[in-house]
């Protein structure tokens, strides 16, 4: 009999009430246009939803080993009992890998992971982590080469900032603690350049006080059997450094303050391929962006794992996406004249709304934007493309309803 399979989606990929309160059960959410796919590129493989194939949705907020402890235990029980197996594998994506490591290095483990291929995950951190970490901020340019991902951290972002009121960095951290193990660990090297008039020179990661605790911990961990497969992207820009300014009032940038990062073409716009394939394992190398590299590894995953070569799923390609985030506003009256499938609604909490419509550059849209009576209704509009050009084309307080148009705004 086959083991179970466990998929443990990344950053972003799941929503539910233990996320956002008021979102309701775990789901994918806006994620879905990333993780359907891969979802039913597995089930073409002959596995079956909630039988063979288990979807290990955590609050990625929560460090790893506080999600691994919460959500993939209880999911690695849940699937061995049903399938009466004695042994489960596991498929893990970004942050979804590490979430998996917290478990299979750790002292909670029985022994009972078969095989584990990690696709574009950070086993030694990523560089861009630190802009959150080591002064809460969200680097708008240049965020990520896949567009979802780009329009994640912005409405997240601009969610938490604006709406939630959450503009200090002890907030932030205690909020999202799970970002500290992004950062990059002792094993990724010297990431920061600190500028200065004299000379140039990187700091000791060592020496810095923005720490991955977790990785640098973890990386001590004695080794189980089991077989590991490391998928990484490469052939997109991908930030490998950091250049720094000594911030001498370190109110926020303790390890200096960005200025613009060094980029490397052997990454997946997000991880590099240094850290991807910075833990033990057969490493597997496919070009492609930190999204396009889960359904691109199909063939990888089809013959590691014993099963048929599974068909390609067509996914949508985007030339550009705009992110709404609303409050107080009619949920039914945030429509476009395009397909609905082009259009995905997250409620989120206390009438607050995170929409993306999905679109190309020459598309029109009309949005109608209803505020509820006498609510404080407020709105703000995000344009994002796929050449990083980010602009907030509509930012106000809403006391009427109002008629957005790409015409009007743009």
């Amino acid at each position: 009999m086959d083991n179970p399979l466990i998929f443990i989606p990344g950053l972003f990929g799941s929503m539910g009430d233990d996320v956002i309160r008021g979102t309701g059960g775990f789901s994918f959410g806006l994620a879905s246009k990333i993780y359907v796919p891969f979802i039913k590129t597995l089930l073409s493989m002959g596995y079956i939803e909630n039988q063979s194939l288990f979807i290990a949705f955590y609050d990625w907020k929560n460090t790893c080993e506080l999600s691994s402890e919460r959500y993939l235990i209880p999911t690695i029980e849940k699937a061995k009992r049903i399938s009466n197996s004695k042994k489960v594998n596991l498929i893990c994506h970004s942050m979804g890998g590490l979430v998996a490591r917290a478990y299979i290095q750790g002292k909670r483990y029985r022994n009972d992971v078969d095989k584990i291929i990690m696709i574009g995950t950070p086993n030694s951190g990523v560089v861009k982590s630190y802009y959150f970490w080591g002064g809460g901020k969200i680097p708008y340019l240049d965020l990520e080469e896949n567009l979802l991902y780009k329009g994640f951290k912005v409405g997240l972002g601009i969610y938490f900032k604006i709406f939630k009121k959450m503009d200090y960095v002890d907030l932030l951290r205690e909020t999202f603690p799970g970002v500290r193990d992004l950062l990059p660990s002792n094993e990724y090297g010297n990431y920061l350049i600190l500028k200065s008039q004299e000379k140039d020179e990187f700091i000791p990661v060592r020496n810095m006080n923005s720490q991955n605790v977790f990785l640098n911990d973890l990386s001590k961990e004695r080794l189980k059997n089991f077989e590991t497969y490391l998928i990484s992207g490469i052939g997109k820009r991908t930030s490998k450094y950091l250049t720094v300014e000594y911030d001498k009032y370190k109110n926020e940038w303790t390890d200096g303050k960005p200025e613009f990062a060094l980029v490397t073409n052997l990454g997946d716009g997000t991880v590099t391929l240094n850290s991807s394939s910075a833990f033990y394992g057969e490493k597997i190398e496919i070009k492609g962006d930190h999204g396009d590299i889960l359904c691109g590894s199909r063939d990888y995953i089809s013959d590691i794992l014993g099963k048929r070569r599974a068909a390609e799923i067509p996914t949508e390609k985007m030339e550009c996406i705009y992110v709404l985030i609303s409050s107080n506003i009619n949920r039914a009256d945030i429509a476009a004249n395009m397909e609905d499938s082009k259009i995905s609604t997250q409620f989120l909490e206390g009438n607050h709304y995170l929409s993306f419509l999905y679109t190309d550059k020459n598309e029109d849209f009309n949005i109608f934007l209803n505020p509820i009576k006498e609510k404080d209704a407020k709105a703000v509009l995000i344009y994002i493309d796929n050449k990083n050009e980010i602009k907030i084309l509509f930012n106000k307080n809403i006391n009427k309803k109002v008629f957005l148009t790409k015409e009007s705004l743009i």
